[in-house]
């Protein structure tokens, strides 16, 4: 599964280009908890932050990971 961060107010899985794409490896019998940092500077989201989560890398993929596969807590400040 890929989680897709993209700088906009709204959007659809598969469309736009997002500004950072997390891969999530893939085992059904266990929960996967990460932490990123950028050295305490952030990723900057001119618009706002979209989240979306597919079974593609590529950009324009659309793959469903089921319900409940991807559960994201994003905290900005």
């Amino acid at each position: 599964v890929f989680v897709k961060f993209y700088d906009a107010t709204s959007g659809t899985l598969g469309t736009g280009t997002p500004v950072l794409t997390i891969g999530i490896p893939g085992n059904a019998t266990d929960d996967t908890a990460m932490s990123t940092s950028f050295g305490g500077l952030g990723l900057a989201f001119a618009t706002g932050i979209c989240v979306g989560a597919g079974t593609g890398v590529a950009d324009n993929d659309t793959g469903d990971p089921g319900a409940n596969g991807v559960i994201a807590n994003i905290f900005y400040k």
